[in-house]
């Protein structure tokens, strides 16, 4: 047994105090440079093409083979992740019902239904994501989302999404927006920015 796993395995066996205690230890275990290698990045959305206020939205994800995930899935012959695929339309569609209501609700995934995929995403390859909202309501919205490749449909999927309860989540996660915090909320304005100086020019 390789000597990392049987180290994994020992902690694993000796270890007392609980889950956090565990982590503790195993991060003591697995050597730094492998941990920082498995830390992947969080954004599948390069930028937005088009943005209907309430409506639709479409972005594109480039898979460059620089991609963190590419080297484990698969060595040799990388393939993008439909989990991923499907994170990426869920964030393009998760944007959309968020501005719907000024980004003043708490906007999480629910759910994934019917969700089709046609055949694998190479490296090198430009995802399109096209989502638009089927029904937007107080309590969430539901969005139709769909994958293209060279103007190929190679996904679709039903996503709903729910607006987190105001008082419940402020109790727990306070009046901050985690969701659209960070790169995520700032990807809408990016490419809105970027819209309007092309215009001027």
């Amino acid at each position: 047994m390789p000597a990392l796993f049987q180290s994994v395995l020992n902690t694993w066996n000796t270890s007392s105090g609980g889950i956090a205690s565990l982590n503790h230890r195993l991060i003591a275990v697995i050597p730094s440079g492998l941990a920082k290698a498995t830390k992947m990045r969080w954004m599948w959305v390069d930028r937005f093409t088009e943005f209907e206020s309430k409506k639709s939205a479409k972005s594109v994800k480039n898979l460059s083979l620089a991609e963190d995930h590419f080297a484990q899935h698969f060595p040799g012959y990388p393939v993008m992740p439909v989990s991923l695929m499907l994170e990426g339309l869920a964030q393009t569609g998760g944007i959309l019902v968020g501005e719907a209501n000024n980004f003043q609700e708490k906007v999480v995934l629910a759910k994934i239904g019917n969700a089709k995929f046609t055949r694998e995403a190479m490296a090198g390859e430009t995802l399109i994501y096209s989502t638009s909202i089927v029904d937007l309501r107080p309590e969430g919205a539901t969005i139709e989302g769909k994958v293209h490749v060279n103007g190929e449909l190679i996904g679709s999927a039903e996503i709903m999404f729910m607006h987190l309860d105001k008082a419940r989540s402020g109790a727990i996660f306070g009046d901050k927006n985690f969701v659209f915090a960070g790169d995520l909320g700032n990807l809408l304005g990016l490419s809105r920015l970027k819209n309007a100086q092309t215009a001027s020019n």
